[in-house]
């Protein structure tokens, strides 16, 4: 049913409050709505070297729209030193793929020689279980009975 009536008046219901107590007070569940500063508002974010830089460009594009030439002066050295990170990264990553191939083709190296040692140990093992047997076999030859 609508809410105004055929002749034009406005039909009130008068509620009672559903949650009476905590909300009293006059707006005080209500959002800000945006008479502070947002300067004045506190963040949890960590700081940057650039934020006075953003802080003055908001304050300015809320009064102007600034131009392309205005925005890429802006942003240009952001840009400029994102690409210089950007690049030493690269480096970075090239200089450790270097050395990680290096370290694996010793790794390489290491893997094959102490597999080698490893064979030739069981060899010597084998050879030396071997000649232990045949020694205690001769001892037990020459004991004599009782």
């Amino acid at each position: 049913m609508s809410k105004r009536s055929r002749d034009g008046d406005v039909i009130l219901a008068i509620r009672p409050k559903k949650r009476p107590g905590d909300f009293d007070g006059p707006d005080s569940y209500k959002r800000a709505r945006g008479l502070e500063s947002s300067s004045s508002i506190l963040s949890h974010k960590r700081t940057a070297c650039f934020d006075v830089e953003v802080e003055r460009l908001h304050k300015r594009m809320k009064a102007t729209t600034p131009t392309a030439v205005e925005a890429m002066a802006f942003l240009l050295p952001h840009l400029l030193a994102l690409k210089r990170v950007y690049c030493q990264s690269q480096q970075k990553v090239e200089a450790l793929s270097v050395d990680n191939q290096v370290l694996s083709s010793n790794n390489m190296t290491l893997s094959r020689a102490y597999q080698t040692l490893l064979t030739k140990s069981t060899e010597e093992k084998r050879q030396l279980q071997r000649q232990l047997n045949n020694a205690r076999y001769q001892l037990m030859l020459a004991l004599p009975r009782n």
